[in-house]
């Protein structure tokens, strides 16, 4: 069987050196997609991928092969939905009247008031949107549907608690009601004896 060539150098007794090699070249292994104009990624080991990252991201030559700078990320502009942009501030509102409530005890007549109106959300839809576009992070607009649908829900089920409580509340003192004003009765006239009426 033959015997492996060193990669590095090694000694003999002596401490003189025996065998020198280079060491391997490392390879990266990309596929195209079927357009050559792609990297098929999903065929790409990781390994692969993390080599190629790291040599795009740390090597000047392989940058400026590619058709970029140094230091220039190749990046796809980011979009926001703009029809989620108003459950941000039903929920902004929502953690307003929660924290009003239970911090400062705002009564629940001043909370029912603390809602931005349509028109003042069709105005921060933009602005806010572009700020999301610029300052956010990957993963916030990466999952901006699961997002939405979590300032959605909070919102949503913020607004049938509060239907629910406030129905509760008017059906007890109603009952109450009742109850304090105690049964029909009609007027006597001291004896047992109706009074008669006039």
């Amino acid at each position: 069987m033959p015997r492996r060539k060193p990669d590095v150098e090694e000694a003999d007794m002596n401490g003189e050196a025996v065998g020198v090699t280079p060491n391997r070249r490392r390879r990266i292994h990309l596929t195209l997609n079927e357009d050559e104009s792609s990297i098929d990624w999903s065929s790409t080991s990781e390994r692969d991928k993390q080599r190629f990252s790291s040599l795009v991201s740390n090597d000047a030559d392989a940058l400026e092969m590619i058709g970029l700078a140094a230091g220039q990320a190749e990046t796809t502009p980011i979009t926001v939905d703009r029809d989620s942009i108003p459950l941000i501030y039903d929920t902004i509102a929502m953690v307003i009247k929660t924290s009003g409530r239970l911090f400062l005890k705002w009564p629940p007549q001043l909370c029912a008031f603390m809602n931005y109106t349509e028109e003042q959300k069709e105005k921060l839809k933009e602005p806010t949107a572009k700020v999301i576009e610029k300052r956010a992070p990957a993963w916030v607009v990466k999952n901006q549907d699961v997002l939405a649908l979590l300032m959605a829900f909070s919102a949503i089920t913020k607004e049938m608690m509060t239907n629910a409580i406030v129905q509760w509340q008017i059906s007890v003192r109603s009952q109450s009601a009742v109850v304090d004003r105690g049964p029909e009765v009609e007027p006597t006239n001291g004896v047992g004896q109706a009074t008669p009426a006039q």
